[in-house]
């Protein structure tokens, strides 16, 4: 979600920099929290959504953004797709300015922020201990988390740490406000395991590329995909749960708790998770065409090969 953003090419090019850099952007981050702290959530949201806004696509990411959204909308022109990246960046922002007061959504004035529409998902995973949760980095995607904790929900979410160590540090602080436990990817899946076991859910993004993944259709293309989740699933026979966030303007939003995915019925195991992990993927495209200036894309997600709208792209 964040990046080197002072001088990126000195983090390579001179020796003993890294550290001064990456020290000084944790700065930076903790003097922007104190600011946020100071004003109205709405206008600390707005704040951090206009600084994104003007600084992201300056930045050397911005690339991998119009790239991915090309995808996205392959209709679009140049001028519509600088307009969304644009909206994306003002999303990250908003994220990244709501971590100064993440704890206030679980006050009682805040809840009237987060409407939870449940079609099915938050039932079948009370009706039975454990589920799995799989979502995108869609609007402020740690929001969910509060709704899961409200529904009585216990459980524990997968994360990929930062690089940047002093960054990760301040996040992590501000982390310890959600109500659940995090696993890093690196550890993933022998925890899932143990806790689905143990009857508490899981929830993790799977919308982002994953290098060890497979190849499953993402907006037409062969995307380096996680699977995982789908295998588990149908290894423990727990529910699979789509869940849905998004921004309908400022602070205000809207979750959305779907019914367990199906079990696709016949063929081996394999094929089986393969299928489920290509619902999930048409169920990503549905909701990011529909809001995509609020999926976050800043990561190569496609093949170097693959163009946009082209039909019979391959994996590269």
């Amino acid at each position: 979600m964040v990046q080197s953003l002072l001088a990126p090419g000195l983090v390579q090019a001179v020796p003993g920099m890294k550290a001064v850099i990456w020290r000084s952007e944790a700065a930076l981050l903790g003097l922007f929290w104190a600011v946020c702290r100071r004003l109205p959530p709405e206008q600390a949201s707005a704040l951090g959504g206009r600084i994104a806004r003007w600084l992201g696509p300056k930045l050397r990411k911005q690339r991998h953004v119009l790239r991915n959204l090309s995808f996205v909308l392959p209709e679009a022109d140049p001028g519509r797709l600088e307009e969304v990246s644009r909206g994306m960046w003002d999303n990250i922002g908003r994220v990244v300015a709501e971590f100064a007061f993440l704890e206030r959504f679980q006050e009682e004035g805040f809840r009237h922020r987060i409407e939870v529409v449940d079609q099915g998902g938050l039932e079948a995973a009370r009706s039975r201990p454990g589920a799995l949760f799989v979502g995108g980095h869609l609007a402020n995607w740690y929001l969910t988390l509060f709704t899961f904790h409200s529904a009585g929900i216990e459980g524990s979410v997968v994360y990929s740490p930062l690089r940047n160590p002093y960054m990760e540090a301040r996040f992590a602080e501000r982390r310890r406000h959600l109500p659940v436990r995090f696993l890093t990817v690196a550890e993933a899946s022998r925890f899932m395991l143990r806790e689905l076991r143990a009857g508490r859910s899981v929830g993790l993004l799977c919308d982002q590329r994953y290098d060890r993944g497979e190849w499953v259709p993402f907006f037409g293309v062969p995307a380096r995909t996680a699977i995982v989740p789908a295998r588990i699933a149908l290894k423990l026979e727990v529910p699979l749960v789509p869940v849905r966030i998004e921004r309908l303007g400022g602070l205000r939003f809207r979750i959305t708790v779907h019914a367990p995915e199906a079990v696709p019925s016949g063929g081996g195991e394999e094929e089986r998770a393969r299928l489920l992990a290509e619902r999930i993927n048409r169920r990503f495209e549905t909701w990011i065409r529909e809001r995509p200036e609020q999926w976050l894309c800043v990561k190569r997600r496609f093949p170097k090969s693959a163009v946009p709208g082209r039909a019979g792209n391959r994996p590269a």
